[in-house]
């Protein structure tokens, strides 16, 4: 028996690793399945791995929470208006190393200036309650834009969304963007039954208008659409427009206008 055999033969291992499972399956209602393809997993690796998720929920499951300023040690930070603009990049790089420490981690979706990042840590995100669970390689994830969402980065993924999922005729994704007046028989509905598939050549939002609760999109867009029963294909370019409103969480698409079909395709 060859030395990648003998790492799977350890028997002790396996039976503390069934009493593992057991375990946790009986005071945590843990599944445990086997891994893809039937590989096998050594005991030392599966021990461990075991290990680590009973100690997670140990301390998950003792309900205790803390704030990100406890987490650090309640450390004292520079205030972010005496901290000159050549030097705030540092100070914002030192902050969020702390908190990478300590297994928190901060990220931007949007461009979000280093100053306004570092006042947000300070002001905001230290006194963010988290589970007092300190386990290796497990962090708690915090995004800028949850607590201040950038609406036309929003309006303009859900647009994008929108449209991929409509082309690819995946109507239960596509309809989570619409409007009540849009989904169910509606032309939208009718145009995607029309053709077997779409293939998309470009699309690209050229403007986001945001008035209130009403939001108007412009794109331009280039697909082919091809009828099964003849394989006939059209092409439709050029530019579309959305209208959504917002119903003060999420926007939703109210109207659409699809580019016009290209007659010498």
């Amino acid at each position: 028996m060859d030395n990648d055999d003998n790492k799977f033969d350890n028997e002790e291992l396996k039976d503390e690793n069934l009493f593992f499972k057991m375990k946790l399956m009986a005071e945590h209602g843990a599944y445990f399945s086997g891994p893809d393809g039937g590989s096998k997993v050594s005991p030392e690796i599966e021990n461990q791995f075991l290990k680590n998720i009973e100690e997670f929920e140990k301390q998950f499951h003792s309900g205790k929470r803390v704030t990100i300023s406890q987490r650090l040690k309640n450390p004292v930070f520079e205030k972010e208006d005496s901290i000159p603009d050549d030097k705030i990049s540092e100070a914002l790089k030192n902050v969020r190393n702390l908190l990478n420490e300590n297994s928190i981690s901060l990220d931007a979706l949007c461009d979000v200036t280093d100053r306004e990042l570092y006042r947000f840590i300070m002001e905001e995100l230290i006194h963010q309650e988290v589970d007092d669970v300190n386990m290796p390689g497990m962090m708690s994830c915090f995004i800028y834009e949850e607590f201040y969402p950038n609406q036309e980065h929003n309006i303009g993924n859900d647009c994008s969304n929108f449209f991929h999922f409509f082309l690819t005729k995946e109507y239960n994704f596509y309809a989570h963007h619409l409007a009540e007046n849009l989904k169910g028989e509606s032309y939208l509905k009718h145009f995607s039954d029309s053709f077997t598939s779409f293939e998309k050549l470009d699309f690209a939002i050229t403007s986001i208008n945001i008035e209130g609760e009403k939001a108007h999109v412009h794109f331009t867009a280039d697909f082919i659409g091809t009828i099964d029963i003849t394989q006939q294909k059209q092409r439709f370019c050029g530019s579309g427009e959305m209208e959504l409103q917002f119903d003060g969480e999420y926007w939703y698409i109210e109207r659409v206008v699809l580019p016009k079909k290209v007659d010498d395709f």
